[in-house]
């Protein structure tokens, strides 16, 4: 999804001209939008949200995305403007979301496998194979 242009107004409104990483003054121009928290950790539509939008110069926004120090600061000031109904009770840990994910990718490769090999795993069509070269050979 991509920024609106009311949100951006909104974000802009919020930061009065500055930047919210250091604080310096910032031109429009120049400006960049930082999104605070990733798309996994949240619903789809609240990663586009003023709460989760910081306004920041392109230094800071490189910062941001390098120094986890910076990034963690800009992810607990936009926690404190989130609105209580969106607060999640137990906030989701990425790798947790990242282990699911290769999980559940090797679960659908797996599936992929048995239906193209006769219900077999990757283990019982290698030694599937090997009967079926040695009956072959001799």
């Amino acid at each position: 999804m991509t920024v609106t242009l009311e949100t951006k107004i909104a974000v802009m409104t919020r930061a009065r001209g500055k930047c919210e990483a250091c604080g310096g003054p910032i031109e429009p121009r120049n400006a960049q939008f930082h999104h605070c928290h990733i798309r996994s950790q949240y619903r789809g539509s609240d990663r586009d949200e003023a709460w989760n939008l910081a306004y920041v110069h392109p230094a800071c926004h490189r910062r941001a995305h390098q120094e986890r120090a910076e990034r963690e600061r800009l992810e607990r000031q936009a926690d404190a403007r989130k609105p209580p109904e969106a607060r999640a009770t137990k906030p989701v840990r990425p790798c947790k979301l990242r282990a699911a994910q290769r999980k559940k990718g090797y679960k659908r490769a797996l599936n992929f496998f048995k239906r193209t090999h006769e219900g077999r795993t990757p283990l019982q069509e290698k030694r599937h194979r090997a009967e079926a070269w040695k009956k072959k050979k001799g």
